[in-house]
């Protein structure tokens, strides 16, 4: 061996040492680098789903939706759609809890992946975080069943149905209480699978995008959509956008379900009167009519809703670190690791 070559190998060796990974060096100089490799296994599969946590502070919800389930809030299949007292956003724990001590029979909650948890889904109206303590999907479903109310299951992104599907199923919540929402693409899409699974759930038929009054071309593709995928359906229909006509054709096929946001469309400043209304020109779903907000309410929602942006924008940059952080200890444990094995591949001892 020339002289030449030993210093090299004298220095290979001493990395070895430094870096294996039994070696109190290889341990400071992980922590110096801000990793280790429990971390860095953590990160390697923090794409793989996950259950949701286990919150023991909903023993009391489930204790209330037992307490409050009786004749007057069970959904059962016979009962029509018009009788549907529809408690429109249960996204969150408090809101649950209001809907149930309030008598609602239909419990709605809106569908998306959660921002920190990619692999769970949640009860979130907004593409942002949301004041308040938002219900895991799973956990919704099943204190829904607990109930006994119908549940109106908004899906906001339907690229996740397929696991939206696998949890209802796994909630065992019997058809006839379930309505699933996707909007018009997204029920072209799943309308059949979802008829085949959950063959007496009822399927929300909405516009196809358009502005203004529906058209007759809106009507006769919602009408279209009813008879390929089967009863039970109901019309759901911003209700400033019906018309006499269009209630005409729509309701020869199925209800017709009506909604209005309290801050946008046409003012609603008397739910009940409005309600009336519809009721005598021969709307008979779901009519779900809130009032509308003044000034003052549209910018607290405003403010609120920029206070949740920023906190979101804020998690997405950590994520996305923590993420860049794991592909880096990764790369360094692999380093390490060829390292060692070609020292130990090169050197006699």
């Amino acid at each position: 061996m020339s002289r030449q070559l030993i210093p090299t190998l004298l220095f290979t060796a001493l990395l070895a040492l430094a870096f294996a990974p039994s070696s109190r060096l290889h341990a400071q100089m992980v922590d110096l680098l801000g990793f280790s490799q429990a971390r860095a296994q953590g990160e390697a599969q923090a794409d793989k789903p996950a259950p949701p946590p286990i919150d023991k502070s909903l023993a009391d919800l489930f204790e209330l939706a037992r307490r409050t389930r009786n004749a007057g809030t069970v959904w059962r299949a016979s009962t029509p759609l018009m009788d549907a007292h529809n408690a429109h956003s249960t996204n969150t724990k408090k809101q649950l809890r209001d809907a149930l001590e309030h008598g609602y029979n239909f419990l709605e909650g809106d569908i998306r992946e959660e921002i920190n948890h990619k692999s769970r889904l949640e009860m979130r109206h907004d593409t942002v975080h949301e004041s308040g303590d938002n219900l895991p999907l799973r956990n919704w479903l099943e204190l829904g069943r607990t109930s006994g109310r119908g549940l109106k299951l908004d899906v906001k992104e339907p690229q996740h149905m397929a696991q939206v599907l696998k949890l209802v199923e796994e909630a065992e919540v019997p058809d006839e209480r379930l309505m699933f929402n996707l909007g018009s693409a997204g029920m072209g899409e799943w309308g059949a699978r979802i008829r085949a699974r959950f063959p007496d759930s009822i399927l929300a038929i909405n516009p196809p995008g358009g502005d203004g009054k529906l058209s007759t071309s809106q009507v006769e593709r919602m009408i279209a959509q009813a008879k390929r995928f089967g009863a039970p359906v109901t019309f759901v229909v911003r209700f400033d956008l019906l018309t006499r006509a269009a209630i005409q054709q729509l309701e020869a096929r199925g209800p017709i379900s009506v909604w209005n946001s309290p801050f946008s469309g046409e003012p609603v400043k008397d739910p009940e009167l409005l309600e009336a209304k519809l009721r005598r020109i021969g709307v008979t779903g779901v009519i779900d009519l809130r009032p509308s907000v003044g000034k003052t309410a549209k910018l607290a929602r405003y403010a609120d809703f920029g206070v949740n942006w920023t906190r979101t924008q804020v998690d997405k940059g950590l994520n996305v670190a923590k993420k860049t952080a794991g592909t880096v200890a990764r790369g360094v444990k692999s380093g390490v690791s060829k390292v060692t094995n070609v020292a130990k591949a090169i050197l006699p001892f």
